[in-house]
């Protein structure tokens, strides 16, 4: 019997505070400053309590979850709006 393959992702963050590093995902990451590490990424001030939701499904694919910040949240250039499967799964 074949082992399953398992996807590995990685949250590379670009900007702010934790700019540079990076974040293992495994199941569900959630942004926002209420979060703690590694979720506030090092109490970035431009995070909302609550900012957005990184979730890896079971069959590997990537949503990506604004949770109704302020400032907004951006996939690859593009805001996300609401919830959306993510073009990197």
């Amino acid at each position: 019997m074949a082992e399953p393959t398992l996807t590995r992702y990685a949250l590379w963050v670009s900007e702010g505070p934790a700019a540079g590093s990076t974040i293992e995902l495994d199941r569900e990451l959630v942004l926002g400053r209420s979060s703690g590490s590694p979720g506030s990424l090092e109490g970035d001030e431009e995070l909302s309590r609550r900012h957005a939701r990184i979730a890896v499904s079971a069959d590997g694919s990537l949503t990506v979850e604004d949770l109704g910040s302020m400032n907004g949240t951006l996939v690859g250039g593009r805001r996300v709006r609401g919830r959306v499967r993510s073009a990197l799964s």
